[in-house]
């Protein structure tokens, strides 16, 4: 996992990307709903409950800023964007 950050225009993005694995465009919006897993086998060992990117998501829309999911070459990124007007 690592995490970078870069501005593109007036909007500061931050990338969260866990290296080696990709998700399934069709997938990628579920994972933000609540009790969805990446992780299929429903096995509790194996994967969390399934509110972690959702708890994340309602966070960072309370504060006026987005959050999407993008497949790269080398894994996925979860990128925040936080609006230079939302930002004090």
């Amino acid at each position: 996992m690592s995490i970078s950050t870069k501005i593109i225009g007036d909007n500061p993005i931050i990338c969260i990307k866990n290296t080696g694995t990709h998700i399934e465009e069709n997938e990628k919006t579920s994972l933000f709903q609540p009790f969805t897993r990446g992780e299929k086998s429903r096995n509790r060992n194996t994967g969390g409950s399934g509110m972690g990117l959702y708890i994340a998501k309602l966070i960072i829309e309370l504060h006026h800023f987005s959050i999407a999911m993008k497949n790269e070459q080398d894994g996925v990124c979860v990128e925040i964007t936080l609006n230079k007007q939302s930002v004090k």
